[in-house]
């Protein structure tokens, strides 16, 4: 996988993009009707793909939505972070679940991801069967890989949006990488921490397990000591211990309602 991400980024670096910030998007999230009705829809581009593809980012939106009012609830949160002002910060912090993903809702970004997120189905439901395939439309190739080179730069919970040169590339030295990464605020922490779990919670997998394999000097995401600090403190906040996910999970059925599943 960490190949095929290497592979993707040497293709969209070349792209060229407006910056914008989620602080400048609308908070509104469309109805599913408007969201259908800016397709045209043919063999390649199916209704079903596109309903599948909102219902996934605003199950995702509201995943992370969760895992943000989750954390805020953690006594100790503003003492971990030295934070000032926690009122206001707080508000900061729900707008941010607010605002999550949103630019997936629009060009350039909401065609692709249709794609993105169809592929995403196709894999999830047959991942045991190796014969299964979808491969992008050979015109959309292009667009999905500008889709996701602009939705790195336009949201600042992805480390990849503080990474990017002044020629529109993204850095690839290990060392610069790690100081441009100190220009990720708290606030960018908590939501990418609260984006990863999300992600593990769809998945069913662990977000702890994903931050080891890709946080590190030598790994994709060079931190530095005191942001890996905050991140695997925040996923301690988050996330079950394993063996608490897999005594839940041998709860008879009448017993995960009343856990609140």
């Amino acid at each position: 996988m960490n190949k095929k991400f290497k592979h993707e980024t040497k293709e969209i670096a070349m792209y060229k993009t407006t910056f914008f910030t989620t602080d400048t998007m609308d908070t509104l999230l469309p109805t599913k009707k408007k969201y259908l009705d800016s397709f045209t829809f043919n063999e390649t581009l199916t209704i079903e793909m596109a309903e599948f593809s909102y219902e996934r980012m605003k199950k995702h939106r509201k995943l992370v939505q969760n895992n943000i009012e989750s954390l805020l609830k953690q006594k100790n949160l503003n003492k971990c972070f030295s934070l000032t002002e926690f009122h206001e910060f707080k508000n900061r912090l729900i707008e941010r679940g607010e605002k999550h993903d949103l630019s997936k809702f629009l060009e350039p970004e909401k065609l692709a991801y249709v794609y993105i997120n169809w592929k995403h189905r196709v894999k999830k439901d047959h991942k045991e069967d190796l014969k299964i395939a979808y491969e992008y439309p050979t015109e959309m190739v292009q667009e999905i890989n500008k889709a996701i080179h602009h939705h790195w730069q336009v949201n600042s919970h992805h480390a990849a949006f503080h990474c990017f040169k002044e020629d529109n590339t993204l850095e690839d030295n290990k060392e610069k990488i790690k100081q441009l990464l100190e220009k990720m605020t708290s606030l960018d922490l908590m939501e990418m921490v609260a984006d990863w779990i999300a992600m593990n919670q769809e998945y069913k997998g662990n977000c702890k397990e994903h931050a080891e394999k890709n946080i590190g000097d030598d790994k994709k995401w060079p931190f530095s000591e005191e942001q890996k600090t905050k991140i695997f403190t925040l996923i301690d906040l988050l996330e079950p211990a394993p063996q608490v996910i897999n005594e839940l999970s041998c709860q008879p059925e009448s017993a995960s309602i009343q856990l609140g599943r």
